[in-house]
């Protein structure tokens, strides 16, 4: 038990002494970030990342089709939103979700199908597959495009806006 409390400790050592100082990650209970920071704060990544211009990043922009954005970038979206966060987005998560077809709903069984409701709930907590406009879910191109219409930047706020809190709460507990 020792040896696991040794390693996990040392981990941390070794992950802090690499990355930069988080403007977000330690800040006190009181002052986590305001959702016009939070929002501020996504949109220079968004710019930053893909060159966009600020007037495109709006809440209702949908990250594949208006922001074209392809899923490389969500690797450097991950280390920008971990860098002035603190959490990274979880990209091999997200990336199950986006390819996740009807052939491979119709094998899971058990334990695998849970993670995948689970991870749904995770990144879409209020919606239900089913009720996706488009949702056909035999047709694996319209299921990605209903998935991937959920993914607009306003999704990308509150997304982050509800790992803060995450990591707001742990605080006080």
């Amino acid at each position: 038990m020792r040896v696991v409390t040794v390693t996990v400790i040392l981990a941390k050592i070794s992950y802090s002494a690499r990355m930069p100082a988080h403007p977000f990650s330690e800040v006190p209970v009181s002052k986590t970030p305001s959702h016009a920071e939070v929002v501020d704060t996504l949109r220079i990544i968004l710019v930053e990342t893909r060159g966009l211009e600020e007037h495109e990043v709006v809440e209702e922009a949908t990250l594949f089709a208006d922001l074209t954005l392809e899923s490389i970038d969500f690797l450097e979206i991950s280390w920008r939103i971990e860098e002035r966060f603190g959490f990274p987005l979880d990209t091999d998560e997200l990336g199950k979700l986006l390819n996740w077809s009807w052939a491979s709903r119709a094998a899971q069984m058990g334990e695998e199908a849970e993670t995948m409701g689970w991870m749904w709930q995770r990144y879409f907590p209020n919606v239900q597959l089913e009720t996706l406009d488009g949702y056909e879910p035999r047709d694996d191109a319209k299921l990605r495009q209903s998935i991937t219409s959920l993914l607009t930047f306003g999704w990308l706020v509150s997304w982050t806006k509800r790992h803060l809190l995450a990591k707001k709460l742990a605080q006080v507990w």
